[in-house]
């Protein structure tokens, strides 16, 4: 048997070492996108899409108020159908119909997103792509004005 040589071991080492880089994901929030995917399939038998999304996620416990203004908020900046968008709430939240006719709205009946290990405020926003949380932003009483902007940038990204 021939020994390998040292050319052909630095070309299988280099292989090896480009197939592991190539594997590694880039995602700011690995952690976050698993936990989302993984409650998102207990929750509505559904994944991450792959293409660009925003979950609108309020938790059962939230600020009354924040919620009933990010709310008139939505509905406002909504122009037309955008199934890109959902609406994960349990709890008491009042969607309007304008909401319910342009998003997609899943109610978490069994407040299934208390049992995850998932950061939220009373209101939060999840962007994803590809199948990866590619932006955070939470919203409680000292930002909701912020929340405006965080849906028009959604709705209108800038070029």
């Amino acid at each position: 048997m021939l020994p390998i040589s040292i050319r052909v071991r630095s070309y299988i080492l280099l292989f090896v070492l480009f197939f592991f880089a190539g594997c590694k994901s880039d995602s700011k929030y690995p952690l976050e996108t698993k936990i989302l995917d993984a409650y998102l399939q207990e929750a509505f038998s559904e994944p991450i899409p792959k293409d660009k999304h925003l979950y609108i996620i309020v938790p059962v416990f939230h600020c009354k108020g924040c919620v009933s203004r990010a709310m008139r908020t939505l509905s406002a900046a909504l122009e037309k159908n955008t199934p890109s968008i959902s609406l994960i709430y349990s709890g008491d939240v009042v969607v309007d119909k304008n909401i319910e006719e342009k998003i997609h709205i899943n109610f978490d009946q069994k407040s299934i997103l208390e049992s995850y290990n998932l950061e939220v405020g009373s209101v939060s926003l999840f962007t994803t792509i590809d199948g990866e949380i590619v932006k955070i932003k939470h919203y409680n009483t000292d930002n909701m004005i912020e929340f405006s902007d965080g849906i028009t940038e959604y709705i209108h990204p800038k070029v």
